[in-house]
C-alpha cells in the first residue's frame, strides 16, 4: 500500500500549471484605506475564459457587469467569459483568496505580474491602442498582454482614440 500524498500549503503556490487546463493560486491583498478602489486589476473581459474566486478571509468585490458582488470568506464568484470584471480588496484588513482560472489567465497575470511598474497610472497609459493608423499613445505592453491571452480592457469606449 502506497502512502497518501500530502499537498502542500497554497500560499505562495498554485496548483495546475501553465500547460494544463486549470490553475488555482492563492493570492492575498493587504488592504488599506483608499478614496477610490484600489483594483486588482484593471476592468477587462475574457473572450474565451471563465474566471472564479473563492475567498478564505476576508471581503473582496468583484465587479461583474454592472453589478459590485461582495464575496465574504466562505463564499465565491463566477465571472463568465465575456463579462467584463475587475475586483478589489474595499476594506483596511487583509483578504485571503483562491483564484481558479485557466492557464491562459494565468500567464496574463505571470506577464503583468513581470512589468516593472504596475500602478493605475501605467494601466491607463498602457491601454491606450489607437486603431487609426496614427502612433498609439503611451506604451502598449499592457495592451499586448491582454490581446495575446484573448482578453480585452474595458470599455471599448476608452480604447478609441
Amino acid at each position: 500500500m502506497s502512502s497518501p500524498t500530502v499537498a502542500p500549503s497554497l500560499a505562495g503556490n498554485i496548483l495546475g500549471s501553465a500547460a494544463g487546463n486549470f490553475v488555482i493560486a492563492e493570492w492575498q491583498d493587504a488592504g488599506g484605506v483608499s478614496a477610490q478602489p484600489r483594483f486588482i486589476a484593471p476592468l477587462h473581459l475574457h473572450h474565451s475564459d471563465d474566471e472564479a474566486w473563492y475567498v478564505l478571509e476576508g471581503v473582496l468585490r468583484v465587479k461583474v457587469g454592472n453589478d459590485d458582488v461582495e464575496v465574504r470568506a466562505g463564499s465565491g464568484v463566477l465571472v463568465p467569459c465575456g463579462t467584463p470584471h475587475t475586483y478589489w480588496n474595499p476594506g483596511p484588513d487583509r483578504v485571503r483568496y483562491l483564484l481558479i482560472m485557466t492557464a491562459n489567465i494565468y500567464q496574463l497575470i505571470q506577464d503583468i505580474h513581470a512589468m516593472k511598474e504596475r500602478t493605475p497610472a501605467t494601466y491607463s497609459r498602457n491601454m491606450t491602442p489607437n486603431f487609426s493608423g496614427r502612433k498609439s499613445r503611451g506604451c502598449p505592453v499592457l495592451l499586448a498582454f491582454f490581446a495575446r491571452s484573448g482578453a480585452f480592457p474595458w470599455p471599448p469606449s476608452k480604447l478609441l482614440p
